[in-house]
């Protein structure tokens, strides 16, 4: 009858000590330090090159990209999504992004990260838009 208490008593303590790690999706930009906006820049886009991403999902506002690359603990890279300022006509319309990773370290290790994209700038009269994402084989609805 102890044993039973006390293992019941150490389930119930550990669940109650764990931490809440649930990402909200409806958070604004100031809230979450890891939201970034898409920039919009037609001659920006036209200069970079894209980067490969592992995978790519919209929920509510917000663009996940999850990318990987080598380094040394990937703290010095650069990442941003540019669009390129254009929306092609069809319906839905559509929108053309590109994913740059600007990565200086010269290690071996391979390091997966996650970053995630405000996408309300280029939410507009056009919406719902369909987005090519370079870099990601697949497009993505952003309604």
């Amino acid at each position: 009858m102890i044993l039973r208490t006390v293992i019941l008593l150490g389930i119930l303590l550990s669940f109650f000590s764990c931490e809440d790690n649930k990402v909200d999706d409806n958070m604004s930009p100031e809230e979450d330090e890891n939201l970034s906006e898409v920039l919009i820049d037609e001659e920006l886009y036209q200069n970079v090159s894209a980067s490969k991403v592992d995978s790519a999902y919209i929920i509510n506002d917000t663009l996940h990209l999850i990318f990987s690359n080598s380094g040394c603990s990937g703290d010095s890279w650069v990442f941003y999504v540019v669009d390129a300022g254009l929306i092609m006509e069809s319906y839905p319309p559509q929108r053309s992004l590109k994913f740059v990773l600007e990565n200086s370290e010269q290690c071996e290790a391979y390091i997966t990260r996650e970053t995630k994209i405000d996408l309300k700038p280029i939410k507009d009269e056009t919406f719902p838009v369909v987005l090519h994402l370079d870099g990601w084989n697949k497009s993505l609805m952003y309604e």
